[in-house]
């Protein structure tokens, strides 16, 4: 199959949880959902949109960042987010405290 290159569009990332849960392979009462493999999510301009899908379809869902890149948090739905992976080098380490704040701003 040969797919386009660069980053998922929410609808297609909605239309992929449609199909996973049509064949029952994921539910939100057995599955948490990861953005993050090979990458760093808060790069995609639309990740609060992937948040609020999430959310809406009673996901829990994580992420993992380095915290060199912030989102815009204030668009992110949280409250079912699990937990924050943070990969951390001694670089970004200022970015990372100051993103943590953030977060625990919006709890």
């Amino acid at each position: 199959m040969d797919l386009p290159r660069g980053f998922m569009e929410p609808a297609f990332f909605e239309k992929v949880l449609d199909r996973l849960e049509d064949i029952q392979a994921i539910s939100p009462e057995k599955t948490y959902i990861a953005l993050f493999n090979w990458g760093e999510p808060a790069l995609h301009k639309k990740f609060p949109e992937f948040t609020k899908i999430l959310t809406n379809r009673n996901y829990n869902w994580t992420f993992s960042t380095n915290a060199s890149v912030l989102p815009v948090l204030d668009e992110c739905n949280f409250s079912r987010l699990h937990y924050v992976i943070f990969q951390c080098l001694d670089l970004v380490r200022n970015h990372m405290i100051g993103f943590m704040a953030l977060i625990l701003k919006k709890f």
